[in-house]
């Protein structure tokens, strides 16, 4: 994850799912401990809003292990 807190291997601007990841958790790990519900809602839709089509599942909330996401600036 490009400047991310932990989570699956990287590179610049992007970040491989592992198991037990969400979108949700990804959003959360990115902004940190101290960021709003709201805050975190709204990464979670930018992020499926930028990686859809490479989830490929139609479901926001089926993410799977290997997948690569391109992340927010």
């Amino acid at each position: 994850m490009s400047g991310g807190k932990s989570g699956g291997s990287s590179a610049a601007g992007s970040m491989t799912v592992e198991s037990g990841d969400s979108l949700w958790l990804i959003a959360e790990r990115q902004l940190g401990a101290d960021a709003s519900t709201a805050a975190i809602a709204s990464y979670v839709s930018e992020l499926w809003d930028m990686n859809a089509g490479t989830i490929g599942t139609g479901d926001p909330n089926l993410i799977l292990p290997g997948q690569s996401l391109q992340m927010p600036v």
